[in-house]
Formats: C-alpha cells, structure tokens, sequence
C-alpha cells in the first residue's frame, strides 16, 4: 500500500541552497497522552536548488493499536500485547540516510522508507530492538540503528528481520545477550531527562567491517570493528568545550556537530598528517584526531543558537539545523556553511505557523539532513 501527503507549499527563501536537502524534523506536544496514530503529520522539510520548497506530512504508529490500524503498510512484527506508553513519544523523523531509489528515515519505533522521486512512503520496516532511533545509516546490506538505552547498535535486512545486534559496555567490551529480545522496545518510553544510555549514541555510519558512533555523554566517536568484535575510542583534539551530537565521514574527514551551535572539521593525524596548528615536531606528542573549528555565531549567524543536530556535506557547503529547544520559539532553522571559507551562505526557517496548531505543540526541533 502505498500512503502519502503532497505536502504543504511555502514561500520561497531569497537565496535558496545549491544542493536538494531532506531535513527530518520532530514535535511534541503539550498532552502527552493525544492520540495522533492514524493522522497524517508533517515531519519532512524538502529545500530545492531553485528555492522551492515543501513539508511532507507521514502517519506514525506509536501505539500497539496503531500498528494494527496501519498493518498494510507495517513491515515486520505487530504486536499482539504490548504495553501501552504512560507518556506518548513525540512524533516526526530522526536521522536520515539515501540509499538507492530511496531515503530511508528513522521515526520512535520504526525506518520510514521514502521514495526519493516524489517523497511518497512506501514501507515502516520494524521490529522490536528499534526504540528512540537517533541516527539511522542505510548501506546495500542492512540498515544500521541504535537503541540508545542500552547503547546496543543493531543491524536489520530490508524485510525487517534482526541480522544481529551488539551492545558496547562502560569498559568497551562488546556482547550480544539474547536476553534484551525479551522486551518490545517499541513500546519503551524515555524515563527521565537528558541522555539515556551511558553513551548516548546519536550517529551512526558504516562503512565496511567498521562502525562509527558518536557518543553524545562522552563527547567522542567510539569505533566498532565487526571482524573482531572490538570497541575503541575515537578522540578529538579540542580547545572548547563540546558536546559531540552527530558525525559525518566524507572522504578522510569526519564532520561533527556540537549542540552549543559548533562545528567540528577533523582528520586522523596520524593518516593524514592533518595539523591545523603550526608545530615544529607533531611526532613528538599522542594526537588522534585533529579539528577545525567552525562557531557558527562568529560566522555569520546573526544569532546565538540554543540548539545544533544533524549534518550533511555537499560539494561546496555543510549544512546543520538549529534551534528548537524546549521553551522557545515553535521554529527551527537549517544554516548552510561554505566548506573552504567556513562562513554562513544561507538561513532558512520553518516556523511551526506554517505547518500546524501552535497552541498544540510543545516543541518543533529539525533532527537530521541528507542529499534528496
């Protein structure tokens, strides 16, 4: 079955991107218990080179009984009994990831995948190890997503069905107990405030055997090699503070996100030789990985953001969403920055106005760019 919204026109902006952006984005809303199961939501934000631009609007199941009334388009297992969440999850799409004809876009409980022609759903693959999905990663072989409250990283197959799953511990050492497919995390809801998990694990991205992380608690990437089932650190060299939220590897250079409205540019020293520093003898210390830093209020943004999620890089720009935190305005933004001069070539806002009922929502926060 295949279910879709046109999506809603806006204006558009006066200097539009040069790339065709998907941002995600995510609501909540003032009554934690509002039944919005079989309604259509908007939780897609489309930006084209000729500066138009659309949200697109998706159902999502949270409930057991939602699942049952959206079978035909659920694929994998609906619950039979499973208990009903005390507070509502909020709603919309997380992390984002094209592959093939296809976007493939995380939601609370399930993988969205969007067909990249026209931005119609066609499937919400799932299962029970998928719970609070942060950065999702599709690869010819498997999607890749975590569940963040175990800090277990797990691997599904296009029908829906579990390849397998490992979860990295305090000290780094990996398991795979048999024991956490006894709860239908589906279902879980968020317990307290702040990071859940001890490492929080936001963006993930595979690349052959590896396993790229990053840890929003321990403001670093932890690395998972499959062969030897083995977790290791990935550490920055940073002089201010941070707090690591989502990552990109392009090339040799992985690009960061700081939720304090920073982005980070680093290379491995020891591959690349990177040293943004003048050092007469870089040998002479322990380095992993070096950075430029980009602050996005000393680079043209008129102003302090109070939130930073989600990354993509083009050929010319790097984009990020900001803003959108609890208690302030019901709008985020998506800033685009010159990959060679670091300096902001764009600002574009979606204020809730234009796309719902303000008086019902709490909140409004961009989650996660890709290449339409």
């Amino acid at each position: 079955m295949l279910i879709w919204n046109s999506g809603l026109p806006l204006p558009p902006p006066s200097n539009p991107f040069p790339d065709d952006l998907a941002v995600t984005f995510v609501h909540g809303y003032q009554d934690l218990t509002l039944q919005l199961g079989e309604d259509l939501l908007p939780a897609l934000w489309n930006l084209r080179p000729g500066g138009e631009q659309s949200t697109y609007n998706y159902p999502f199941p949270r409930t057991p009984s939602d699942f049952r009334h959206l079978s035909s388009v659920i694929h994998g297992p609906i619950p039979d009994d499973a208990p009903e969440f005390e507070r509502l999850p909020r709603i919309g799409l997380t992390g984002i990831k094209a592959c093939g004809d296809h976007l493939y876009a995380g939601s609370w409980n399930g993988v969205y995948e969007i067909h990249r022609s026209d931005l119609s759903l066609q499937r919400i693959i799932t299962h029970p190890l998928m719970c609070d999905l942060h950065g999702i990663d599709a690869v010819p072989e498997c999607l890749v997503t975590t569940l963040p409250c175990k800090d277990t990283v797990v691997l599904t197959d296009y029908n829906g069905d579990i390849i397998d799953h490992f979860t990295i511990h305090r000290d780094l050492s990996v398991s795979s107990d048999p024991k956490i497919l006894e709860v239908d995390w589906r279902f879980i809801g968020k317990m307290y405030r702040g990071s859940v998990g001890c490492f929080h694990f936001n963006h993930v991205q595979k690349f052959g055997s590896t396993i790229y992380l990053t840890s929003r608690s321990a403001s670093c990437m932890v690395q998972l090699d499959l062969n030897t089932l083995k977790a290791s650190l990935r550490l920055l060299n940073l002089h201010t503070p941070s707090m690591l939220h989502d990552g990109k590897r392009v090339d040799e250079r992985f690009h960061f996100t700081s939720v304090d409205g920073k982005v980070f540019i680093c290379e491995d020293a020891q591959v690349t030789g990177a040293a943004p520093e003048e050092i007469s003898d870089a040998s002479l210390y322990n380095r992993d990985m070096v950075s430029n830093i980009v602050r996005l209020n000393e680079v043209g943004l008129k102003d302090e953001p109070n939130w930073c999620r989600g990354v993509e890089v083009g050929d010319s720009a790097i984009y990020t969403t900001i803003d959108g935190r609890y208690g302030s305005d019901l709008s985020f933004g998506v800033v685009g920055v010159d990959r060679t001069e670091h300096q902001i070539i764009g600002h574009h806002r979606l204020p809730w106005k234009d796309v719902g009922d303000e008086s019902l929502i709490r909140h409004v926060t961009g989650f996660d760019i890709c290449h339409r």
